[in-house]
């Protein structure tokens, strides 16, 4: 499997943000939350696929 670069990462997670943004819940998601996810996601993504 082809892993992402830090640039395709990042992209992609901006443009999911984008898209969780225009929904009605994005009051939900403050910067804390945003930095925890930029962080957390690769991991636990990471940890999902080896398992």
């Amino acid at each position: 499997m082809e892993s992402l670069s830090d640039d395709d990462y990042d992209f992609a997670f901006d443009e999911a943000l984008f898209r969780f943004s225009i929904l009605n819940a994005n009051h939900f998601l403050s910067k804390e939350d945003i930095d925890y996810l930029r962080v957390n996601l690769p991991r636990s993504t990471a940890e999902e696929i080896n398992n």
